[in-house]
């Protein structure tokens, strides 16, 4: 039952969250709640180029593995595009553990990357 709101609550964050430049969003009532679910802290979640984060915009731009994977994200929606690319994720989150999803192994890389 949690997933299908999840999904719609997505897709909205997304039409929303469309804009030209990145925005970074601190103590995010959303990243907080999806950590509370995911039992993660701190958390972060990107829709489009606005990064939800469940801490201080400092703490999170402080971690430069964790910059480089939100970062990573924003990418993506930019090469996918929004809805497909909230379509492919989702499509994993709900059919496929987190470790076969080409998007989080793709962010997962750019952690470790020298950029």
């Amino acid at each position: 039952m949690k997933k299908p709101l999840l999904i719609l609550l997505l897709t909205t964050l997304a039409i929303v969250c469309h804009s030209q430049t990145i925005k970074i969003v601190e103590n995010s009532r959303l990243a907080k709640i999806i950590a509370r679910i995911n039992h993660q802290k701190p958390y972060a979640i990107t829709i489009g180029k606005t990064i939800f984060v469940s801490c201080k915009k400092e703490e999170f731009l402080g971690t430069p593995w964790w910059v480089k994977h939100e970062f990573r994200h924003v990418e993506q929606y930019e090469k996918e595009g929004v809805f497909r690319f909230l379509s492919l994720y989702l499509f994993y989150v709900v059919f496929h553990h987190k470790s076969e999803n080409p998007f989080e192994k793709d962010a997962e890389d750019a952690e470790y990357s020298k950029d």
